[in-house]
């Protein structure tokens, strides 16, 4: 509740301070103290100050949609519709941070050994596709493979494990 109603004065003071450090710092602790609640006002009511994040950071502020979302399937995609990646659109190797960090949040929605095996399958199908689709981006190949690794924890399906491991191959290789 404390968050909630001192939302403003937190956000003040971080603005004023363009520190990656704390900005990091204060996402990360909104989803920690919100796990699992769905109350993702402090992340909604200040998009601007999210939109400070980039790279990794960027990756990770997206992230944490999934934190604070956690065992909520029904509404997954729509809330994360406008970060994860459209279909047939290409997302350059140099970016992707925000559609990678979807994709992990996704899994950690999905993380919950509670759930039913139905929404698991289907958030792990669709986070197959998108780690096949994106072996050019490395964003989106950590992303897809966070969130696979979550929704499918606890499956045995070695085929998901071939698959990752390959994709990690694919990774090694490309890097170098």
């Amino acid at each position: 509740m404390y968050l909630a109603h001192n939302t403003n004065p937190l956000y003040s003071s971080l603005s004023t301070r363009p520190s990656s450090l704390l900005h990091s710092m204060s996402i990360h602790a909104h989803s920690f103290l919100t796990a699992g609640t769905t109350n993702d006002t402090f992340l909604r009511e200040n998009l601007e100050y999210l939109k400070k994040a980039s790279n990794w950071a960027q990756f990770s502020a997206t992230a944490s949609f999934g934190v604070v979302h956690c065992g909520h399937v029904g509404e997954a995609m729509t809330l994360l519709e406008p970060y994860l990646p459209a279909e047939g659109t290409v997302i350059p190797p140099t970016s992707g941070f925000a559609e990678g960090g979807a994709l992990y949040a996704l899994g950690l929605i999905h993380a919950k050994s509670t759930l039913s095996t139905d929404s698991r399958t289907t958030s792990t199908t669709y986070l197959r596709e998108q780690l096949r689709n994106s072996m050019a981006n490395e964003m989106l190949s950590h992303g897809a493979a966070l969130g696979i690794g979550l929704s499918a924890m606890g499956t045995k399906d070695a085929s998901i494990f071939n698959e990752l491991k390959v994709s990690e191959q694919r990774t090694n290789e490309r890097n170098g």
